[in-house]
């Protein structure tokens, strides 16, 4: 059964941390400190993927874009060639997503041997093809903390700077949206 809004905003922290099932994999995770989270059991994605509903094989290829890369999905190739478009594009920029991300941690493991001006080149394109908001988060894999707090302060400045033009360029991106909408 789902998990209710009233049921979600009760929960409340306890010496150990535990979990709320809801529905189709997903859970919501209360921490000790009452911090809570919603956790997706990648499992799951394989058996959506599978179904006859074209809208659970497309949301399994969505899913799937923000999945970690080092994590093995193989029947994600098979919807690239499924016979609905939306799943196939879905699948598609699944695809994509996790090979920029992949190529982006690719640049992260080799900017702390890299020579300075290949440093400032892998960070630019680290900018480039992964969203900055999860480069400034300690827990994703993709974050720049450890590059960060091993190199020169110009470094953090740098990305202080390419994520603030990067958060400038959303804001107007949205702006321009909500004025089309009007």
């Amino acid at each position: 059964m789902a998990l209710s809004d009233l049921t979600v905003r009760q929960a409340k922290a306890a010496e150990k941390a535990y979990s709320l099932p809801d529905t189709d994999g997903l859970g919501l995770v209360v921490a000790p400190t009452g911090g809570k989270s919603w956790h997706l059991r990648y499992y799951w994605l394989g058996k959506l993927a599978a179904s006859i509903d074209a809208m659970h094989r497309r949301t399994s290829a969505e899913l799937a874009g923000w999945m970690p890369p080092s994590l093995s999905l193989g029947w994600l190739d098979g919807l690239a060639d499924d016979e609905d478009a939306a799943v196939r594009s879905a699948a598609l920029g699944a695809i994509r997503s996790r090979r920029l991300e992949a190529a982006a941690m690719d640049h992260l493991r080799a900017m702390a041997s890299s020579p300075k001006p290949l440093k400032w080149a892998r960070l630019q394109t680290v900018f480039e093809i992964v969203d900055p908001r999860f480069l400034w988060s300690r827990d994703d894999p993709a974050s720049l903390s450890p590059f960060l707090d091993a190199s020169e302060y110009e470094f953090f400045v740098e990305s202080q700077k390419l994520y603030d033009k990067w958060a400038k360029a959303m804001a107007d991106t949205e702006k321009k949206a909500d004025d089309k909408e009007r």
